[in-house]
């Protein structure tokens, strides 16, 4: 639990995690991997179990929280349904083609609050001398932005 409030730390994020794992396990060693791996398992398990709890889409690939994404979806299917063929030679056209690729190596649109996060730089805040960094005057400045994640670090910071 240490380590997943300091991934809540904008100015540490994940960068203060990998450095400990690498002092402590080495770099590139089986048991870092795991120890990373299992971080990241736990915090995609809290976003899921929040985002549950408040209401939100937990899946960005789930269609019933997504309604433009149910109409996009019709839409792709009946295009996939149309024999599209460009010319006698029988070649699809490169849109169609692209599209499959994607859905080929399972590419998603949207991203969760948690992968925005944690894809974000790290914050390096410029301190006034005596003056200490406020992690909860950031999330309260961003519970608009990330309001599950807010939610656990009210939690996961209170302990």
């Amino acid at each position: 639990m240490l380590m997943v409030a300091t991934v809540f730390y904008p100015s540490k994020k994940l960068e203060l995690v990998k450095l400990c794992f690498e002092e402590l396990y080495g770099n590139d060693t089986v048991e870092y991997k795991e120890m990373y791996d299992s971080l990241l398992n736990v915090l995609r398990s809290l976003f899921k179990e929040y985002s549950t709890r408040l209401g939100g889409d937990t899946d960005p690939d789930d269609q019933s929280s997504q309604p433009n994404k149910t109409s996009q979806s019709s839409r792709e299917k009946s295009i996939e349904r149309m024999e599209i063929v460009d010319d006698c030679a029988g070649y699809k056209r490169i849109d169609v083609r692209y599209k499959q690729k994607l859905n080929e190596i399972g590419v998603r649109e949207k991203r969760d609050e948690l992968e925005t996060y944690l894809r974000e730089s790290v914050e390096n805040p410029e301190l006034m001398a005596g003056m200490e960094y406020d992690v909860l005057s950031y999330w309260r400045s961003n519970a608009a932005r990330f309001p599950v994640l807010s939610e656990i670090v009210r939690d996961v910071l209170a302990m």
